[in-house]
């Protein structure tokens, strides 16, 4: 994780001494020779995106960008066909080391069935990813309730037992706030949504949850949320865009009003989330020792 970029990939060569724990933390401001999105072919999207480079280094604080998760799994895939020998895409990476070994069966990219979260159409929304093919680390991966559900009971294991796929520090990392004093202290690693004083006023981690919840949310309006302490996962897989980009009505491609509806309606299921989660636990205490103190601290 310390290691140059430079030195793990030849094919980028412009973000100086910066290494993928700085790519991670969303170090200093990223920039390419051109724009990606409008690249006519594949082969000229990642032309451009191999002239990426640092317009700032400062590592003082965090600014999101999309552009460290998308070299981050170029990266792996220069190491990971060096070191196997074949050519090896990242959608491949993820099948072979995530998707298939949890049985994520309806976790894909460049999903060939219209599926909901690309305003209709079947490919990915995010101009950079299509752009790149559809599969790369910052965008493009579409999957269902049951695998994010699947995902969050192996997530919750690390707390219980050895996780052949995660460690407890690995996940700590996700929920950690890194940069709790810059106007992105919403954001930490990778841009994950953590903790936020404001709540869902800034951040989609509701702060009903446990220090150390995180969630992410898709570009189409989607969001998952993880609470690894106290085994709480929400899955809001909407499809908030529209099949064209623009129009009076739209921001961001989305309905005006989209934000504060979805905010009212996740506030109302983390009410009923909590509520279900003391039941849980009071029941829980109650079947094992009808002596102890039943009282619940949400931490």
């Amino acid at each position: 994780m310390d290691e140059k970029v430079s030195n793990l990939n030849p094919d980028i060569q412009g973000l100086e001494d910066f290494t993928i724990n700085d790519l991670i933390r969303l170090h200093g401001e990223l920039r390419t020779q051109g724009n990606v999105a409008t690249a006519q072919s594949v082969g000229e999207a990642f032309q451009i995106l191999k002239t990426v480079y640092l317009e700032s280094n400062d590592r003082s604080k965090n600014l999101y960008t999309d552009f460290g998760s998308i070299v981050i799994s170029n990266t792996l895939e220069h190491i990971l066909s060096k070191r196997l020998g074949y050519q090896m895409t990242f959608d491949s990476i993820m099948h072979k080391y995530l998707l298939d070994p949890l049985h994520l069966e309806n976790t894909e990219f460049n999903p060939v069935s219209n599926i909901t979260g690309n305003g209709g159409g079947d490919f990915v929304h995010d101009p950079k990813a299509r752009a790149l093919g559809g599969a790369i680390g910052a965008a493009g991966l579409f999957t269902t309730s049951e695998d994010l559900t699947i995902l969050s009971h192996n997530i919750f294991s690390v707390n219980y037992v050895n996780s052949s796929f995660f460690r407890k520090k690995d996940i700590e990392r996700l929920g950690e706030i890194t940069f709790p004093d810059t106007p992105q202290s919403n954001k930490g690693n990778m841009g994950i949504y953590v903790k936020h004083p404001l709540g869902l006023k800034k951040s989609f981690t509701p702060n009903e949850l446990a220090t150390g919840s995180f969630s992410h949310q898709g570009w189409t309006g989607s969001v998952a949320v993880f609470d690894p302490k106290q085994s709480i996962h929400q899955s809001f897989l909407v499809n908030a865009i529209y099949p064209k980009d623009s129009g009076l009505e739209l921001r961001n491609d989305k309905a005006v009003g989209f934000g504060t509806a979805f905010e009212e309606y996740q506030r109302k299921i983390t009410e009923m989330t909590i509520i279900l989660y003391i039941a849980r636990e009071y029941y829980k205490r109650y079947g094992h020792n009808l002596e102890i103190d039943k009282t619940i601290i949400l931490k």
